[in-house]
């Protein structure tokens, strides 16, 4: 678990952003097993950001919480140890159409996750920025723009893809310049670094993430601008409120005069 708003801050050598208020994590593993007394006591969090969409097998013990949550969705939130629990899943129905349609007829025998390590974690998140846009958008909307949402931390899988995207998005909305997150996301890799492979197509893509480093803030950065004008352009279209997204900016920015 570490604290982007202090990295943001120290690389910045300023105070860009409000401290204690947004953190990143890989797996937690079990959240009934931590329970409130280390993330809403310890860590004082109000808000957990879970990226890992087949939630329930870590988070044994809570099933009377999860009757509440309905699992096939791709988005929701639901009350766990005084704490509010969204878990989001940025792999829709449509991104599995759109890597099928990557797959030939006679291709099909392969796992169809070799198709997503191919497609490299850039072009891939280009896939999931396109086919999850409702997903993020409701995000933004629903959790993001709310005060008592914060402090918040994102965690998912110990690759970090998806809870660096949200990141990241998050990042580029409160207008953190690009050497800061580019920066800040060395420290990431080092941590997805040590990561356990479980086949050879994970460790490929592993390999590819350490190789892409800063070039995937950039790219993912100029997609935004060249296919959506901007990442506020990208969550406007999506059906963000503009009051919402000053909400998220008035919330983080320690200056929100700034943005």
């Amino acid at each position: 678990m570490r604290d982007i708003s202090a990295s943001i801050n120290s690389l910045a050598h300023c105070a860009l952003l409000a401290e204690d208020f947004l953190y990143i994590s890989d797996s937690i593993k079990n959240i009934s097993y931590h329970g409130k007394e280390t993330f809403r006591d310890k860590y004082k969090l109000n808000t957990i950001v879970d990226t890992e969409s087949n939630f329930k097998p870590h988070n044994s013990g809570t099933n009377d919480v999860f009757g509440q949550c309905n699992p096939s969705s791709n988005m929701g939130t639901c009350h766990l140890f005084a704490l509010t629990y969204c878990w989001i899943s940025l792999r829709s129905g449509q991104y599995a159409k759109k890597v099928m349609q990557r797959l030939s007829i006679w291709s099909r025998w392969y796992l169809v996750t070799d198709v997503i390590y191919a497609r490299g974690p850039i072009h891939e998140t280009f896939d999931v920025l396109d086919t999850a846009q409702t997903e993020i958008c409701d995000l933004f909307s629903d959790v993001l723009s709310r005060d008592h949402t914060y402090p918040l931390m994102i965690c998912g899988k110990n690759f970090m893809r998806d809870q660096s995207l949200l990141l990241l998005l998050i990042l580029l909305l409160i207008g953190v310049p690009l050497e800061h997150i580019q920066n800040d996301f060395g420290f990431t890799v080092q941590q997805i670094e040590s990561c356990p492979s479980q086949n050879k197509g994970e460790s490929d893509f592993l390999k590819a993430i350490l190789l892409t480093d800063k070039h995937w803030i950039s790219a993912v950065a100029q997609y935004l601008d060249e296919s959506f004008g901007g990442i506020e352009n990208y969550l406007i279209s999506g059906g963000v409120s503009r009051r919402a997204i000053s909400a998220i900016r008035k919330m983080l920015l320690q200056d929100p005069q700034k943005s």
